[in-house]
């Protein structure tokens, strides 16, 4: 997050927005535990884990719904819709 949803002020390693007073802690708790699920969401299909990528995918884009996670989101569900598609 690079600017405080209140008044659009840029951030810095506050946790309380400089120009405003918004408590930030708890934005950017949810933005950091969005780029972990993401992140190991991306470990997992590198391991061949489709499953788990997919559910910690969707975590990432429920807690954050930025472009990158809605794109990786909508690439598992292609595989996981091809790869079901084979099976049968």
């Amino acid at each position: 997050m690079e600017r405080c949803p209140s008044c659009r002020a840029r951030i810095r390693e506050h946790l309380k927005c400089q120009r405003c007073g918004t408590d930030l802690g708890v934005l950017l708790q949810i933005a950091k535990e969005a780029q972990q699920a993401f992140d190991v969401s991306v470990i997992n299909y590198g391991q061949d884990a489709l499953t788990p990528a997919l559910e910690l995918a969707e975590q990432a884009v429920k807690l954050r719904r930025l472009p990158m996670y809605l794109q990786w989101y909508a690439f598992l569900q292609s595989r996981e819709f091809s790869a079901s598609g084979t099976e049968a």
